[in-house]
């Protein structure tokens, strides 16, 4: 497939997006119709974006290449993901000299997958730069921000995303009432690359969202935008955040265990999270969300003289299959306390719905009795079992949770 002969681009304002981008027809795809490439001012951002119509099935993540001018081929790991209008679409960003080469007409060859692969013209993106770069100074106006700064911008103000956010700044309220949006705010950011104001130009509809959009991009740190004559200027800059909540995996019926290590700072804050054991999810991220907001309780309703800072706080948690009436070791060492710990006794049927529960609680750091634990247990999902694979219609499984303190590890 490809966008054709001397292939058309048109320049696209999408309204709700409140975004500039190119657009091009494909031609050979029943699954693919359009290519789009969307930049910021100055062009220190470049996307291409291909998408088809929406056909309600995930696709799954995969690793594409793509070879600019008949070049070295390049690998980018690209994701399924669902704009406004529900249609699927697949993006991949490009690095300054290869944008540059894009725009000078250097032709485009990407390999989605094995079976799809897009030949690209891009001799029309040249002719239509400073289109996009008109445009997107006018959204910048749109939006509130001051056309005399706008006017200076040659180069936006840019940051990488994982230098603006990490995975403990999603707020605790709206993991816990399962808020998700997305958040569109004007900024405005001093030639030392600082957030100096923050407005919320078009709502996720939660206020907590909104909130936390701002409060953590004050804190971000930009490389500062560029003036005509290359010099680090204050300007405006509009920027969306989309707010996806943490999924939680299927708890894991087979043994395994699992620590989840809070970090204490000098401040007796909250500082890291991170994950080890043989149950450890790749990414923390979402377990370490969701338990965040009871760390961080135990944490302020410590005694005062219970010296927390530089400790780490430990949820230890180990899975057994089969009945049991032994206690799990937890192994703790030399210099960790324990808080609290709780053995737990569920039956999991085939499809991984646990049934009866029966709980017992050694130490206490919150006063939580056994109710609260089986309530906490019942509430997870757990694996499917195969039918085949056991010899009853249920298994029980045994939780053990503890909860300690321990000295935070050298150079951690």
């Amino acid at each position: 497939m490809s966008n054709g002969q001397a292939a058309t681009w048109e320049l696209v304002e999408q309204d709700g997006d409140r975004h500039c981008l190119l657009r091009t027809k494909l031609v050979g795809s029943p699954s693919l119709d359009t290519l789009d490439v969307s930049r910021s001012i100055g062009g220190r951002d470049f996307e291409l974006t291909i998408r088809g119509p929406g056909t309600g099935k995930s696709w799954a993540q995969f690793n594409s290449t793509y070879a600019i001018d008949g070049g070295p081929e390049a690998v980018r790991q690209l994701t399924d993901d669902e704009d406004d209008g529900g249609r699927r679409a697949l993006s991949i960003g490009f690095a300054n000299d290869e944008a540059a080469a894009l725009y000078g007409g250097a032709p485009l060859l990407l390999s989605i997958d094995p079976e799809r692969s897009v030949t690209i013209d891009t001799k029309g993106l040249a002719a239509l730069q400073r289109a996009v770069d008109q445009c997107s100074r006018d959204r910048l106006v749109s939006l509130g921000a001051e056309p005399d700064l706008v006017s200076r911008i040659a180069v936006e103000p840019y940051a990488e995303d994982t230098a603006l956010f990490n995975s403990m700044d999603y707020p605790e309220e709206a993991i816990r009432k399962e808020q998700e949006g997305t958040t569109m705010v004007l900024l405005r950011v001093s030639k030392r690359g600082r957030v100096k104001s923050c407005r919320v130009a078009e709502s996720s509809k939660f206020e907590v969202l909104d909130h936390a959009t701002c409060e953590t991009l004050k804190r971000g740190v930009f490389e500062p935008a560029k003036d005509f004559s290359g010099r680090s200027i204050e300007s405006p800059m509009a920027l969306k955040v989309r707010w996806v909540l943490p999924e939680s995996p299927a708890v894991p019926v087979e043994f395994s265990s699992s620590r989840y290590i809070f970090s204490i700072d000098t401040n007796q804050q909250i500082a890291d999270c991170r994950v080890e054991g043989s149950g450890a999810a790749a990414d923390p991220s979402g377990p370490c969300l969701i338990m965040l907001g009871e760390m961080r309780q135990l944490v302020s309703a410590a005694p005062k003289d219970v010296q927390l800072a530089g400790q780490e706080m430990v949820v230890a948690t180990e899975y057994l299959v089969g009945p049991t009436n032994e206690p799990i070791a937890l192994g703790l060492g030399k210099g960790e306390a324990l808080l609290t710990r709780s053995v737990t006794h569920l039956s999991i049927d085939p499809s991984g719905k646990a049934g009866s529960c029966t709980a017992e609680i050694i130490g206490s750091a919150q006063g939580a009795g056994e109710k609260a634990f089986c309530d906490e247990a019942l509430g997870q999902v757990y694996e499917a079992l195969p039918v085949e694979a056991i010899n009853r219609a249920e298994r029980q499984l045994t939780i053990v949770r503890a909860l300690y303190l321990r000295q935070r590890r050298a150079g951690m």
